[in-house]
Order: C-alpha cells, then sequence, then structure tokens
C-alpha cells in the first residue's frame, strides 16, 4: 500500500509515509486470511503508523450475550478447528426457528 501511494501521490521521499495520504482502515481481520503469508497488519509501516483500536461490543447481538459469545468464538477458529458441540447446538436451534417462521 505504502509503495502504491507514494508512486500515484508522485512522491519521491521515504520520509513520506503511504504517499502522505490520511488512511482509515476499517474492518473484522478474523474474517478472510490473508492472500499472502503474512498479513498487511505484520508488517512494520503498519505498526509503526496504524493506531489498533477494537470495538468490543456487538450492538447487533448485545441483547443476546450467549449468542453474541458463540459468533467470537467461531470467528476466533483457526482453519482446520472444529466448532464445539454447544455451539453446533445453537446454530442448529437459529436454523431450525428461522426455518419454522419463514414457512408457517
Amino acid at each position: 500500500m505504502h509503495s502504491h501511494l507514494t508512486q500515484i501521490m508522485g512522491i519521491h521521499s521515504n520520509a513520506v509515509i503511504y504517499g502522505n495520504v490520511a488512511i482509515i482502515a476499517i474492518g473484522d481481520f478474523y474474517q478472510c486470511s490473508p492472500v499472502v503469508a503474512t498479513g498487511i497488519y505484520s508488517s512494520l509501516l503498519w505498526s509503526d503508523h496504524f493506531q489498533y483500536i477494537e470495538l468490543k461490543i456487538n450492538e447487533r447481538q448485545k441483547t443476546n450475550l450467549s449468542f453474541s459469545q458463540m459468533l467470537n468464538r467461531i470467528r476466533k477458529l483457526k482453519k482446520k478447528e472444529n466448532i464445539s458441540n454447544e455451539d453446533r447446538d445453537m446454530l442448529e436451534k437459529c436454523h431450525q426457528r428461522y426455518l419454522s417462521q419463514e414457512y408457517d
């Protein structure tokens, strides 16, 4: 990102980071694995020039704590880890409830 922005902005100084462009990066790094071996957050430019803020309250599920906690457990699973039986059961109940409402 740094090299592309400095090229686009026509900046030839190594003292200017990210082409002197203000950047706000928003997202959930657990959603997708990086395309390359290491993610952008592993680079020194990232750690030296970005401030990390983690939002702790899931506004959509804040009234259902057990469901919110299950979603967090699932999103933090590694590639070859399996979902727990308890979480699978909870998802199955949600799925059955949704289907019964949809087709009644």
